[in-house]
């Protein structure tokens, strides 16, 4: 019965004795996955924003819109408006003219 115990005593000692040493390695593994799931955060957002980029630019009702966006390019039949603060306009020093406005033509117009 003896040796019975003293066999259990050294399985117990040899099975605490391994734990010792794979708890180290498993938190070394815990903290780099936890590192992992941060980076797949991070570019799981950054796939999906360039997804959108591609689906935006796959889409050929938004190409026009990326065509005016990116090359700041306004199709022939259509008129670019900008939105000006009135209050920044100042007339040139120079010539003495007013300042433009929207709709308001700085070069003379040629009648028909």
């Amino acid at each position: 019965m003896a040796c019975h115990i003293g066999v259990n005593v050294l399985f117990t000692a040899a099975a605490l004795s391994g734990l010792y040493r794979l708890l180290p390695v498993q938190l070394a593994q815990h903290h780099r996955l936890q590192v992992l799931e941060r980076h797949i955060e991070v570019l799981s957002t950054r796939i999906s924003r360039l997804q959108e980029g591609v689906d935006r630019g796959m889409d050929p009702l938004q190409q026009e819109a990326l065509i005016k966006e990116r090359l700041n390019r306004v199709p022939p039949n259509q008129i670019q408006v900008r939105l000006v603060d009135p209050s920044t306009l100042v007339a040139d020093d120079e010539k003495n003219t007013p300042p433009s406005w929207i709709g308001q033509s700085t070069q003379p117009s040629v009648g028909p």
